[in-house]
């Protein structure tokens, strides 16, 4: 495979290696830390969305940046209140053009499989005919090269299945969260099967103090962190490790030196009967709630 980027469905390239940046407010930080990633450490792709609040810090960071436009993949993704209409998606996607300052988004994606102001379930019919009319208009935003691919996160399968039924066009990517704690070894089968790229999320969290990780990062020389993220490579996803320390963006690129033996993947793979989330479970209707209440409300500026 190549070890740069995955082919993805359209024949475009997804980066291996991108940089997220959940939290990442502060303006002079993310212009050094972005510069010093793209121009200096080999990362490709940069991880945002609208709810992080930070798009405009990164267009500010991208104009400093030495690396050409064209070779820098850049992912934003709707939150759940921007999806339920045309009009509210193209004003979406025209804040983050104008907020990014690009003439284009390297993927766009729904960054969760709800609504606002709705209960969800399976068969909530409402809710799949917002998701289905969304991702029509997604569609359309792609051949208009706005945006070059499109996406999900956060989708489980079936609801997946439910976009490729009623629309044209399979995601290029989903992202979702991926580390050894949580299985989602279904969900890696489903994406390998159906030609979806798979950019995982948390790959570094509180497991990384794990006795098996420590272990195996001793055997390899190397830290703790890049046995995670050669793990979650050698899975064959992309990785978005975030970090605003320069010593461990410099850490994170060397993961890629990092080659497990099938023996320390196996080990590694094992750890998923510990079952551990961080993040909201998309099959958890209750996770509706934590995603739409007041903590992830954000304003958004429609003066274009």
């Amino acid at each position: 495979k190549n070890m740069k980027g995955i082919q993805l469905n359209n024949g475009n390239i997804l980066p291996r290696l991108g940089l997220g940046t959940y939290l990442a407010t502060d303006v002079k930080e993310m212009q050094e830390n972005v510069k010093l990633a793209i121009d200096k450490l080999g990362y490709r792709h940069i991880d945002t969305a609208q709810m992080y609040g930070n798009e405009k810090q990164i267009g500010t960071a991208l104009k400093l940046v030495e690396t050409k436009r064209e070779d820098i993949f850049i992912t934003t993704k709707l939150w759940p209140t921007d999806i339920a209409s045309k009009e509210l998606i193209y004003n979406a996607v025209k804040r983050s053009l104008r907020d990014l300052q690009v003439d284009y988004i390297d993927l766009l994606l729904i960054h969760w499989p709800y609504t606002d102001n709705m209960e969800i379930n399976e068969n909530d019919k409402k809710l799949n005919e917002t998701l289905v009319n969304a991702w029509k208009q997604f569609e359309e935003l792609q051949k208009k090269n706005l945006v070059k691919n499109i996406g999900v996160s956060n989708f489980l399968p079936s609801t997946i299945d439910h976009l490729i039924d009623n629309t044209s066009t399979v995601p290029q990517v989903l992202e979702m969260e991926f580390h050894p704690l949580l299985d989602q070894d279904d969900i890696l089968d489903y994406c390998n099967k159906k030609d979806i790229g798979v950019i995982g999320y948390r790959n570094i969290h509180k497991h990384i103090t794990h006795s098996v990780i420590s272990k195996i990062a001793g055997e390899q020389k190397c830290t703790n962190a890049q046995v995670l993220l050669a793990w979650a490579r050698q899975r064959g996803t992309a990785i978005i490790p975030k970090s605003s320390n320069k010593e461990r963006l410099t850490e994170n690129s060397n993961s890629i030196k990092v080659s497990l033996t099938n023996d320390q993947m196996d080990q590694i793979n094992a750890l998923k009967k510990e079952g551990v989330r961080y993040c909201c479970d998309p099959s958890n209707p209750a996770s509706l709630n934590l995603v739409l209440s007041d903590k992830y409300k954000f304003e958004r500026d429609n003066t274009f």
